[in-house]
């Protein structure tokens, strides 16, 4: 037995050896006591009279309740470490539950430091809060993902927008620099505005007649006017293929439509725009229409799903290029405004012949063909 001696009250108590460097409180006056291990051996001391022994349960052990002078026994394994483990697994998959297991995990911790060996569960309260990092860490780059996919989706689309736009513009330039040399009037008209022209130099045999949008595009290349690949919108580089200067075209090499004319009437009506009129309201080429369906429906090239006629009409949009060569990205096929010769229309349908003329080629409006 150790001889213990308050310095406070100056009463003395037996402690039983296990608590030799211990401290523990006064029973008497709950002054704090330390407990010398070198007196353990009453036997040295001269016999005095003594109070009644410590309890034990008075002592103030590491981690006891009551004091230091108990040894400390493990309370059992922390409920706050096992719940934030079992959040921590769920929030996996539910990232708000994996900031919960985040938070519970690092108080586990603390409060299994704080218990003084009373709390197990140390390790499973650290792993809560790893795996609540890593669920959170997962959850926000899903987040940044799903935030910047649209973006860099929407940043492909106007560029390549803006791309369509600018190759548009080049070929309307190109047919402002061949009307230069045929009074103005763009490949496909003479002259003189008719439906005769003369051939460009070239090995290609341009037909006088011929105002298909193949045959304007083979000229303007055989000229020389802009490279194969102004014919083919960014949007179509793998459907379209190059043409080859001096050979014919076809639509299997150009993705853009031009205004239809007829050589019949310069003076008039879309013969008299398809010239370097430098009218900003006459839409003279753009972005085809995949679909055309009795003038109901059309369907574009920038437009990635199928559409009903019935249920969303005019589902195009797409770049139009007009004789002041400005170009705009349009959303409808239906143009506001437009002039063409001494007509001003509105709610003109790019691809139908819609102001009541009573043949395509008397049109004062805008039609759009590809061919």
């Amino acid at each position: 037995m150790i001889r213990v001696t308050c310095s406070s009250c100056q009463k003395t108590f037996k402690v039983r050896d296990e608590f030799a460097g211990r401290k523990t409180k006064c029973p008497n006056c709950g002054a704090a006591l330390s407990i010398d291990a070198a007196a353990s051996d009453l036997n040295t001391y001269e016999p005095v009279e003594m109070s009644e022994s410590l309890p034990p349960a008075t002592a103030l052990g590491a981690g006891s309740p009551g004091g230091l002078g108990q040894p400390s026994t493990p309370a059992g394994t922390s409920g706050l470490a096992i719940t934030a483990l079992v959040l921590a697994i769920l929030g996996l998959c539910i990232p708000l539950i994996g900031l919960v297991a985040l938070i519970l995990g690092i108080m586990a911790v603390g409060q299994i430091d704080r218990s003084e060996g009373r709390l197990t569960g140390r390790g499973m309260a650290t792993a809560a809060a790893i795996i609540g990092g890593i669920g959170m860490f997962l959850a926000g780059v899903a987040l940044l993902i799903g935030i910047l996919l649209p973006a860099i989706g929407a940043a492909r689309r106007t560029s390549r927008q803006m791309q369509n736009s600018a190759q548009i513009r080049g070929v309307v330039q190109g047919c402002i620099l061949a009307g230069q040399g045929n009074n103005n009037y763009f490949p496909g008209l003479s002259p003189a505005g008719s439906g005769t022209f003369a051939a460009v130099p070239g090995t290609y045999p341009v037909t006088a007649s011929d105002q298909s949008v193949s045959n304007r595009f083979a000229i303007l290349l055989n000229g020389s006017y802009f490279t194969p690949e102004y014919m083919r919108s960014p949007v179509e580089t793998t459907y379209k293929t190059d043409a080859t200067p001096g050979s014919a075209v076809t639509t299997d090499n150009f993705s853009y439509a031009m205004l239809q004319i007829s050589g019949t009437d310069a003076d008039a009506g879309r013969d008299a725009e398809w010239s370097s009129t430098i009218n900003g309201m006459a839409a003279v080429m753009g972005d085809r229409a995949n679909t055309i369906d009795n003038g109901l429906s059309e369907t574009s090239i920038h437009v990635s799903k199928t559409t009903d006629a019935a249920s969303s009409p005019h589902d195009w949009r797409g770049s139009v290029g007009f004789g002041d060569n400005h170009v705009e990205f349009m959303t409808s096929a239906v143009m506001p405004s437009t002039k063409y010769g001494r007509d001003v229309n509105t709610n003109d349908n790019l691809f139908s012949n819609d102001d009541g003329s009573s043949t395509v080629n008397d049109g004062s409006n805008a039609l759009f063909i590809y061919n």
